[in-house]
């Protein structure tokens, strides 16, 4: 099997190295160092090895800090939104009427949207954004 991988290689090789220049090809055809070799995949262990605690030590920290983390901000935000969506409902039942004036800053439409009745961004909510006219 391995002649016939080595013949394979070669016939790829010497197309290649045909069109190569000579300054080239004395990287193609020199026989390879067994030594260089067996320092190369000794290296490509010991990376490999290095890898493997890199990457456990990111799963731990994932696992043991970002998930906690994540966990509790979650519990923190659960908590205001809460509060958050009772004071909105609060303010549905104020009218319209009682809502504060539109300052000459806000709500500025200067061409009508293409969607919807031209004057509602894209994510207005009837429920939440309000728009009392003046």
């Amino acid at each position: 099997m391995l002649q016939g991988i080595r013949r394979i290689t070669a016939i790829r090789n010497n197309s290649a190295i045909s069109k190569l220049g000579p300054e080239y090809k004395q990287f193609y055809l020199r026989s390879p160092d067994i030594n260089k070799a067996k320092a190369f995949l000794k290296h490509a262990k010991q990376v490999e090895e290095h890898s493997d605690k890199t990457a456990n030590l990111w799963l731990k920290i994932s696992l043991f800090v970002a998930v906690p983390a994540i966990v509790s901000c979650g519990y923190y935000v659960y908590g205001i939104e809460v509060k958050h969506a009772e004071h909105r409902k609060h303010l549905a039942h104020i009218k319209d009427e009682d809502w504060p004036k539109n300052r000459e800053y806000q709500n500025i439409r200067t061409k009508k949207f293409f969607w919807g009745d031209g004057d509602k961004t894209l994510f207005w909510n009837d429920e939440i954004n309000r728009n009392p006219k003046n």
